[in-house]
């Protein structure tokens, strides 16, 4: 895998660029938002713990704004964005960085057919992939609108980002957290997608970040014995400077995907892409190429037809159906 180690001095580059984020009141996120006003960005962050976002908020009042937000509900990070945009007229990256760890058991050893009759309430699902996706879709919109730097808009472009923040498991195994797996096996596949797209109907490059064990709430049960086995842990600081490095990065970010671990980044896209003849086969890796180009040219392909039309969110059949 190829080493991602952002230069310091990429950072200075978001010095008065408006930046929206999820989960800015605790672990990576609010390492983010420090890392952010340390290099003078403007920042408008949401979370649910409405203490955490104060104090926050608190110690940066003049550039750090907190929105109390509900990843899991599309008005909820609707009204983040509208904030962020009220306040500067503009938005210039972000990043989706709120989650929750697996809630409860779904798959229990002592699952029976009485105990099927309890519906699951799919929180983790709700809060690490569809409040991603909701997330990617507006910030679409609001990331392409372009302003001059007197806030008129129709300036020229300037590079914009987004980054989804998934972790190690979602590109491996994670036994016991089947649910938070397949959420975060699902942000890397937004990321991989939209990457095809956005840079061109949108302007906006697209990475994720993909941390292993990290020095969060999250894993407060086994941080101390993991530790102690002598296995790597992430300081949210050093997540925060990979996202944070990548929005610097600009068009050069897109379509990434940077595992940390230990502090320390790879970009796991390179590796897969150059390795992909031994893992896949050559023949039907030359064969998947060939089926992608036809994808990506041919006028009755979805793909085609919503970036020739500057759709998105919806196809024309699921818009029928909105009414």
């Amino acid at each position: 895998m190829a080493r991602f180690d952002p230069e310091p001095f990429l950072l200075y580059g978001l010095r008065g660029k408006v930046i929206v984020l999820t989960g800015g009141a605790n672990g990576i996120g609010a390492a983010t938002v420090d890392l952010l006003y340390e290099n003078g960005a403007l920042v408008v962050f949401g979370d649910l713990d409405a203490d955490a976002g104060k104090k926050v908020e608190a110690r940066y009042p003049e550039r750090v704004q907190f929105v109390s937000t509900d990843v899991s509900i599309y008005s909820s990070l609707l009204n983040l964005f509208h904030a962020a945009y009220a306040k500067y007229h503009r938005v210039d990256h972000a990043f989706s960085i709120a989650g929750v760890s697996e809630q409860s058991s779904w798959f229990h050893p002592s699952l029976d057919l009485n105990s099927l009759e309890n519906v699951p309430e799919p929180i983790v699902l709700k809060v690490d992939l569809l409040g991603p996706i909701y997330f990617s879709r507006i910030a679409a919109g609001f990331l392409r609108q372009r302003t001059s730097t007197d806030g008129n808009e129709g300036g020229t472009a300037e590079k914009k980002s987004l980054v989804l923040v998934s972790s190690v498991a979602g590109f491996m195994e994670s036994p016991g957290l089947p649910i938070y797996c397949a959420a975060k096996h699902g942000v890397l596949g937004l990321m991989r997608s939209l990457r095809c797209s956005l840079p061109q109907t949108h302007g906006i490059s697209v990475s994720a970040v993909c941390p292993w064990m990290s020095a969060t709430s999250m894993v407060d049960d086994i941080e101390g014995p993991w530790q102690r086995a002598g296995l790597p842990v992430n300081q949210p600081a050093e997540v925060a400077q990979i996202i944070v490095g990548l929005a610097a990065l600009g068009d050069e970010g897109n379509g990434k995907s940077i595992y940390v671990e230990g502090g320390r980044g790879w970009d796991i896209e390179t590796g897969l892409e150059q390795t992909r003849n031994q893992w896949m086969g050559q023949k039907q890796s030359e064969a998947w190429l060939e089926g992608e180009k036809f994808l990506r040219s041919h006028p009755a392909s979805a793909a085609y037809w919503l970036g020739q039309n500057g759709i998105q969110g919806s196809t024309a059949e699921e818009k029928s159906d909105q009414g």
